[in-house]
């Protein structure tokens, strides 16, 4: 998949990409953040890698000049005849490109597709509730929550509260 905006492009990996791949998951905040893998061994960041591009849900976000900065998927929700039509999205940008437009214009991006190449009914999306400048975006773009969940942390004994989110055609 190739998508093309204004300022950014949404794309499949390519191994130029690994570099800022293992930037990415090796940031423990994003991590946090999004719930992207954690990994700082740089052969098993690799591995990972290579799953990433396997994947046929997960895309890199670049800039114009092609150069990697982000991560955006579009998830299966689920097998059954229900969720066939639905997907889940996750991003995370580089910390120096947040705030400057890249994840609204990725997300509209695969947005556009979802809906009108996929046929789609719904795209949900789930964020930590401290998260707000992901709420706001996830807003700006016509997102409506639905609810809200305690997901148990993986790395600790808390309770990580998550806000769903969904945008319908």
């Amino acid at each position: 998949m190739h998508l093309i905006g204004r300022n950014v492009s949404v794309r499949n990996f390519i191994d130029e990409d690994f570099p800022v791949f293992y930037h990415l998951v090796s940031d423990q905040e994003n991590h946090q953040r999004s719930g992207l893998e954690y990994v700082t061994d740089k052969k098993i960041a690799k591995k990972l890698f290579k799953k990433y591009k396997e994947l046929p849900s997960s895309y890199a976000i670049t800039l114009v000049n092609n150069s990697m900065v982000g991560i955006i998927e579009l998830n299966e929700r689920g097998i059954t005849a229900d969720l066939k039509k639905t997907r889940e999205i996750g991003f995370i940008i580089d910390r120096q490109f947040r705030r400057k437009g890249i994840g609204s214009e990725a997300i509209s991006l695969l947005i556009d597709y979802s809906f009108n190449e996929l046929g789609l009914i719904e795209l949900w999306a789930a964020v930590e509730t401290d998260n707000l400048p992901t709420k706001n975006l996830l807003n700006k773009l016509k997102f409506k929550f639905i609810y809200q969940v305690n997901q148990n942390s993986l790395l600790t004994d808390n309770h990580v509260p998550l806000n769903f989110y969904l945008l319908k055609p």
